[in-house]
C-alpha cells in the first residue's frame, strides 16, 4: 500500500524567508494532493498488461473479506517468494519458501504441487516423486489436476528400478484413461515402454 503525502516539515522547508510558496512547491504539493485523491477513491486500476485496486478499494475489500479469505491472501506469499526465486533461477531458494509454506499448512496442495516441480528441477527425482505420491493420497480424486501429476510421478519412475517403473506404468495408463489426448501422457507411456524394453534385455540371460 502506498500513499504520498506531503509532510508538514516539508511544506515548512519549502517557504521562503518572506513566508510565501514557491512554484515548484506548490506543484509538488498538488501533485501529491491528486495521488491521494486517487488513492482514496475506490476504484480498479490498469497497470502494465494487469489490473490492481486502489489503496481505499484495498482496505475496503479486507474489512470485508472472511477471515478465511484473508489468510490464504497472506499465505499465498510462499507461493509468490517460490515463484519469483524461480524466475531468477534460483531453485534452491525456491524450494525453502515452498517448505516453509508447507510448515503452516501442511496439506496445502499448490504448495505440494509446486515443490515437486522444485525438486525435479534440482535434480531430486526420487525425492519429488515421493512429494507427488503424497499429493495424490491428498488430493481428491475428481481433481483435475490428478492426471497431470499422476503423469509427473511416471516421468520420475523412468529413473528407477523395475518396481519403481511398474508403478510408473500404472501411473500413466491412468492419466491416460483420464485424458487420452493429452501428448505428454502418450510420451511418457512410449518412454516407460522403452524402458521396460531395455530393462527385460538388460536382465535376460545371454545366449
Amino acid at each position: 500500500m502506498t500513499i504520498s503525502l506531503v509532510p508538514i516539515s516539508l511544506v515548512v522547508a519549502a517557504l521562503r524567508p518572506h513566508g510565501t510558496l514557491t512554484f515548484i512547491s506548490l506543484a509538488f504539493a498538488a501533485v501529491n494532493l491528486i495521488l491521494l485523491m486517487q488513492i482514496l477513491i475506490p476504484r480498479k486500476l490498469t497497470i502494465g498488461s494487469g489490473e490492481t485496486s486502489s489503496d481505499f478499494l484495498l482496505i475496503k475489500q479486507v474489512r470485508s473479506a472472511p477471515e478465511a479469505e484473508i489468510e490464504d491472501w497472506v499465505f499465498g506469499r510462499f507461493y509468490c517468494e517460490s515463484a519469483d526465486c524461480q524466475k531468477r533461477g534460483d531453485f534452491a531458494a525456491a524450494q525453502k519458501w515452498l517448505l516453509q509454506g508447507l510448515q503452516e499448512r501442511p496439506a496445502d496442495l499448490a504448495c505440494l504441487s509446486e515443490l515437486g516441480s522444485v525438486q525435479y528441477a534440482l535434480g531430486s527425482i526420487e525425492t519429488a516423486r515421493q512429494t507427488w505420491k503424497h499429493w495424490l493420497e491428498l488430493a481428491p480424486g475428481g481433481s483435475l489436476d490428478r492426471p497431470y501429476i499422476l503423469n509427473a510421478v511416471a516421468t520420475c519412475g523412468l529413473t528407477g528400478g523395475p518396481d519403481v517403473l511398474i508403478a510408473a506404468e500404472r501411473c500413466a495408463d491412468e492419466a491416460l484413461a483420464a485424458m487420452p489426448w493429452v501428448p505428454d501422457f502418450l510420451e511418457t507411456k512410449g518412454r516407460l515402454l522403452d524402458a521396460r524394453d531395455r530393462l527385460s534385455r538388460a536382465s535376460a540371460p545371454s545366449a
